[in-house]
């Protein structure tokens, strides 16, 4: 469950990178 709470968590901050880059 941590593992999968981290792995939505790098996820939405990927997003956040790829959105801030456009």
């Amino acid at each position: 469950m941590f593992f999968f709470k981290f792995c939505t968590l790098s996820f939405e901050i990927f997003l956040e990178i790829k959105k801030s880059q456009f």
